[in-house]
């Protein structure tokens, strides 16, 4: 037997390799139903940081009064993107969230690629999260009650201390503390658009407006749109815990389409009442001038001033939980590229007792305070940084969803599965790529609305994000010729 030119040990460690590729796969375990699946990938989108951070920059930077309509969009692009993705997951048996479908539609070069693209995409949203957290604890300590001033980074170490505790343990635990977190948030909005309601807005409820067509259109529908698309970010998770459902064929579309019906409305109606909180016609000028301090005006108008604290309180707990959201996907792609071996096998690792994937989350751990450290020598602006980081994942976010359709579309109408017709195949992912990919054109023409900043550092972050799609489509096709054992590993196709 030839020894391989680049193996100083042979045939040795080929046969190791070949032997560690045949090993049987890790497989994750829990218990959780819809209602957990629910409640866990709505804490990724954060509903009460949606609400103060991102609706009022709709209303002021957006279309004003017509915002509502663009977050119903929203989720009728993300719905359709679902139609498709839904009917492939009876056949996709092993969990990997976008990973598994692009490499099943468009192949094993293109599904690496986007794995790569997806791991630091949501590491990136970890670091974004913690960020916000350390910067809102800070305010929140120093605002509320007259506490010292702390950096943020001390906040943002003890959040990540908890979400590893978390993330170590079963995903049921995780969903608990999710759960509870969420329903607060979600009595916090549901209470504000009810007084709103109740007490008849600044000057009477306007509902004919919203549905304006001059108004719609007006100020930048693009932002309204790409914000609007955006609130849905975070729908993928109900295909990442496929391993840790009760029943996958029947939870996983249940909570998928749960999820994307109740964001949309919520975010719907309750932009609809920020601005009869001010009023349709100074909405604009109102929500423009300070987007999250205006909002947070009306909450101490029409709840009180102790309201306004308790909502900063919640706000807090809210990124905390998108915090611990943000690292339970990342954990899970960081295992899913461990048990295809295109990272360490390690940390592919199943707890014994737990069922949890405790490696990857101990190592997206560590590389979450070996990344933040940087920031922290360098005295980085935790108010941009978190910006700037949050603003990554939605872009990479449009991009890997547009990359899905595609996929969808392509698998469907390979295979024809019973049960699917053209619309399931072509026209709900054709009409759902156009919406995903008219809105990241957008986003790449407007890129100092999305960053809040058009400077080098956005530069890097995209040239980052396309260079990872191709590094890992080397990689693939590398492994292709040098290592074919791995390479039909990925995706587990």
């Amino acid at each position: 037997m030839n020894t391989p030119p680049d193996s100083p040990i042979g045939s040795t460690v080929d046969a190791s390799h070949e032997q560690d590729a045949a090993a049987p796969r890790s497989r994750l375990r829990g218990t959780l139903g819809v209602i957990g699946l629910l409640f866990t990938v709505m804490a990724f989108n954060a509903p009460l940081g949606t609400f103060v951070a991102t609706v009022p920059v709709s209303i002021g930077f957006g279309n004003g009064a017509g915002a509502p309509i663009l977050f119903l969009v929203g989720g009728l692009v993300m719905a359709l993107v679902a139609v498709g993705l839904i009917k492939m997951n009876p056949y996709m048996t092993n969990s990997g969230g976008f990973y598994l479908y692009i490499t099943a539609g468009l192949g094993k070069v293109v599904g690496l690629g986007t794995a790569f693209l997806a791991t630091v995409s949501y590491f990136l949203m970890v670091l974004g999260a913690t960020t916000f957290f350390g910067y809102s604890a800070n305010a929140l300590v120093t605002d509320v009650f007259g506490g010292p001033e702390i950096s943020w980074w001390v906040y943002a170490f003890g959040v990540l201390a908890v979400v590893s505790f978390l993330g170590y343990q079963r995903i049921n635990i995780s969903s608990r503390v999710l759960t509870v977190v969420l329903i607060t948030e979600m009595a916090v909005i549901f209470i504000y658009n009810l007084v709103v309601v109740v007490r008849g807005g600044s000057s009477g409820l306007n509902v004919s407006d919203t549905f304006d067509p001059s108004i719609i259109a007006s100020g930048s529908l693009g932002i309204a749109l790409l914000l609007g698309v955006s609130a849905m970010g975070g729908f993928e998770a109900t295909l990442i815990y496929r391993e840790e459902v009760r029943d996958p064929k029947r939870t996983i579309p249940r909570a998928t389409f749960l999820f994307i019906l109740i964001t949309a409305v919520m975010y719907c109606f309750t932009s609809w009442a920020m601005v009869q909180a001010v009023g349709t016609k100074d909405a604009v000028a109102v929500y423009s001038e300070d987007p999250a301090g205006a909002l947070l005006g009306t909450i101490q108008s029409y709840l009180g001033g102790v309201s306004h604290d308790i909502v900063l309180v919640l706000l807090a707990n809210s990124v905390l939980a998108s915090v611990l959201a943000a690292h339970n996907v990342a954990t899970r792609y960081v295992f899913n590229l461990g048990n295809d071996m295109l990272l360490p096998r390690a940390l592919a690792e199943v707890h014994e007792k737990h069922h949890s994937p405790y490696k990857a989350s101990v190592a997206v751990s560590v590389a979450s305070v070996l990344a933040l450290l940087p920031f922290i020598i360098f005295k980085a602006d935790a108010s941009f940084l978190f910006v700037q980081l949050l603003s990554s994942y939605s872009y990479a976010f449009l991009l890997m969803v547009a990359i899905t359709c595609i996929a969808v579309a392509a698998y469907l109408l390979r295979h024809k599965p019973e049960g699917t017709t053209l619309w399931h195949r072509l026209v709900a992912p054709a009409l759902g790529f156009v919406g995903v990919a008219g809105t990241l054109v957008f986003a790449t023409l407007n890129l100092d609305v999305l960053f809040g900043n058009a400077g080098p550092a956005v530069v890097a972050i995209l040239s980052l994000f396309f260079g990872l799609l191709l590094l890992g489509m080397i990689v693939a096709v590398r492994l292709r010729k040098t290592r074919p054992d791995i390479y039909a590993l990925i995706g587990r196709q």
